[in-house]
């Protein structure tokens, strides 16, 4: 029937990105850290979005967090990157606790996230936005080179590379963002 049909095509796309995400880390050259929250909460007032969280993230892994409105998930995303701070539990970075770390050291050690909608420089290049994240984390201009073109490549975004990122469609925008983390 149509549902097999629609439910293959679906599977096989998936398989891609997931492929494709690979190829993503793989370009990065370094290995995937191990990212960890233990007992993690985060109170904003009475509400508390982050309620005793312990998780572990392996490499190699893609996760979703999924939940309504208010559920906490971008609340738990920020505690890990460390835009916002825990007001108890741990985060641990391949087994160096970095709970009290500026969200600029964990970038450079490897953290990096997804949001729903793309953070892209929407003014500059597919590939000045790459560049700039790839400068960021090991502040070399000729590792930044090499590997924002890995990425691009990666990407399947070659003969996008000069326009602006405002101008991508919507699907490309996203790609882009993951790229760039």
């Amino acid at each position: 029937g149509q549902g097999g049909a629609q439910g293959t095509a679906r599977q096989a796309k998936t398989a891609m990105a997931v492929d494709l995400v690979r190829g993503l880390r793989e370009c990065a050259a370094v290995p995937a850290p191990v990212l960890e929250i233990r007992d993690g909460v985060k109170r904003f007032g009475g509400v508390v979005p982050v309620n005793r969280v312990t998780q572990r993230f392996a490499p190699g892994r893609v996760r979703s967090l999924i939940g309504p409105n208010g559920a906490g998930k971008s609340s738990l995303l920020r505690c890990l990157t460390g835009t916002h701070l825990l007001d108890a539990g741990e985060i641990v970075l391949d087994g160096r606790p970095v709970t009290r770390w500026m969200p600029y050291r964990r970038v450079q050690a490897g953290v990096g996230i997804k949001m729903q909608v793309a953070q892209v420089f929407g003014e500059l290049s597919v590939r000045t936005n790459l560049w700039i994240a790839a400068y960021s984390r090991d502040r070399d201009a000729a590792v930044a080179d090499r590997l924002s073109e890995r990425t691009l490549r990666a990407l399947g975004l070659e003969a996008l590379a000069e326009r602006d990122a405002a101008d991508l469609s919507h699907g490309e925008q996203q790609w882009l963002d993951l790229g760039m983390v």
